[in-house]
């Protein structure tokens, strides 16, 4: 199974504040919905928390120190990040993402096969980074650019990565 990280940052690599986005890109949002879309998605239980609802077709994967029973097959809880990667690939996933947010970044940064990097022209404040991304190890295999407009409030750089072998 491949594992993937889904993230979107700033320039200084800010990642959220108030457990949101500190920016709207409604073309971002329709890129992470087509390529998660019928996929198993792996998250900590604040960016759980900080979703608008459940997000449609997709099986939340959410690790959290205090486990909940599911009451849905949509969701899932787990105490640690290995169980919530081995439920994904019992059910047949052939990618599991990873979505946020910090925390979970860090635990899983060196398990992930592809990176899917939002670089966003964005310079403000945030309470929430991520920072250990050592491009040495990636290969740029796709860019491309998103202009400001009335649906996007910045500019940004949609980028896949493939980890070098």
């Amino acid at each position: 199974m491949k594992i993937s990280l889904v993230i979107a940052r700033g320039k200084k690599h800010q990642i959220g504040i108030n457990n949101s986005l500190p920016w709207k890109l409604k073309a971002d949002l329709q890129l992470f919905k087509q390529i998660t879309l019928n996929h198993h998605i792996l998250m900590g239980r604040k960016t759980f928390e900080s979703l608008p609802g459940l997000l449609k077709n997709r099986v939340h994967l959410v690790v959290s120190r205090n486990v909940k029973e599911s009451t849905s097959s949509e969701v899932k809880y787990f105490s640690d990040v290995k169980s919530a990667i081995n439920f994904a690939k019992a059910a047949g996933e052939n990618e599991l993402f990873i979505i946020g947010g910090a925390e979970i970044y860090n635990l899983t940064i060196d398990l992930i096969d592809t990176l899917y990097l939002t670089e966003v022209d964005f310079d403000g404040v945030a309470d929430t980074y991520f920072h250990k991304i050592d491009f040495d190890q990636w290969e740029n295999v796709k860019t491309e650019h998103f202009k400001s407009d009335q649906f996007n409030s910045h500019s940004f750089n949609f980028k896949i990565f493939n980890r070098k072998t």
